[in-house]
């Protein structure tokens, strides 16, 4: 299994869902996954009624299903202007917000194992870094479907000792740590 980057002469699906994702045969992923806690939901609510007003102002409901391609259909400048969203979004969700939990070494040390487990049999694992809330890594040698599927498996890695009281708080409710994507 090797590498295989992005070819903007070959065939791309790209899917919506919370954002939109790209997908081409073989291809290798970045993949992003974040706590549940990662992101404070007054800071959410904030940032999305600034983007709506933003939208409206710019004569795109915010709750037609193309309003991405209606973005885009804007000038240059719009959609310069659109992406300060972006921006502040990626900014808030990388300020520590939450509890961090991935910042604790054990369990940073868990989510590592967890993803190099299956490296050289189930996919090459590239470069990836933990950080205290969130998780990025390259991945290539992944057909969407397998791909989708192994991320939900490293997001729910099986407990180990130093990982359990950080699980048993999760599933209590006292935490809202979670790992999402």
């Amino acid at each position: 299994m090797t590498f295989r980057f992005f070819n903007p002469a070959e065939r791309v699906e790209v899917t919506q869902g919370h954002l939109p994702h790209w997908d081409q045969a073989e291809a290798t992923y970045f993949i992003t996954w974040r706590t549940a806690d990662s992101m404070p939901r007054d800071v959410w609510l904030k940032w999305r009624h600034e983007r709506d007003g933003w939208l409206l102002e710019n004569g795109i409901s915010p709750l037609a299903k193309d309003w991405r391609r209606q973005v885009e259909d804007l000038s240059e400048e719009e959609r310069n202007d659109f992406r300060q969203f972006s921006r502040r979004l990626e900014y808030e969700m990388d300020s520590c917000h939450g509890e961090c939990v991935l910042r604790q070494p054990a369990i940073a040390c868990h989510v590592e194992q967890t993803l190099r487990f299956f490296d050289g049999s189930r996919y090459t694992l590239g470069d990836f870094v933990i950080m205290p809330n969130h998780v990025h890594l390259l991945v290539g040698g992944l057909a969407r479907h397998t791909m989708l599927k192994q991320v939900a498996s490293w997001k729910n890695g099986r407990p180990s000792k130093s990982t359990k009281p950080w699980v048993e708080a999760a599933n209590s409710g006292r935490t809202r740590a979670s790992i999402t994507w």
